[in-house]
């Protein structure tokens, strides 16, 4: 498989947006949303292989959807104005959740936060045209 040539600037700003989730999720895992998101992702004290902030495991994907609510809870996240979203507290949740589940390594994870970034963002600003004024992602 071809490796990824990215540039060393795109992999410090990817830990920049990779780092922002947690610490942004660890302040909001007790508010109403991030409980919320517990419930509706069917936590209640599971055991799986995905950290959750604030505590406890959860499959990857229950992990993902928590995680990301508790990022997003207090609106504090990145945010693009090309395509109008906070996509950090999305992509870096779903990215953390599946390296861990698959011990990947660091660079795996950047990259795949680099990645899912892209397609986020492409795909965003394709559709912003038609949801300004409709939505908040």
């Amino acid at each position: 498989h071809r490796m990824l040539s990215l540039s060393v600037v795109l992999f410090f700003q990817a830990e920049d947006g990779i780092r922002d989730s947690p610490v942004t999720g660890v302040q909001t895992c007790a508010l109403p949303i991030s409980i919320t998101a517990k419930t509706r992702a069917g936590f209640t004290n599971q055991t799986g292989s995905t950290s959750i902030v604030g505590g406890g495991t959860a499959t990857p994907q229950s992990a993902a959807l928590i995680n990301a609510a508790a990022a997003h809870a207090y609106d504090f996240d990145d945010v693009s104005n090309g395509g109008i979203l906070h996509a950090s507290s999305i992509v870096a949740s779903a990215t953390l959740a599946a390296a861990q589940s698959v011990n990947a390594n660091d660079k795996h994870l950047l990259e795949a936060f680099i990645a899912g970034s892209e397609v986020t963002y492409t795909l965003a600003d394709a559709l912003t045209q038609e949801q300004i004024g409709r939505a908040h992602v």
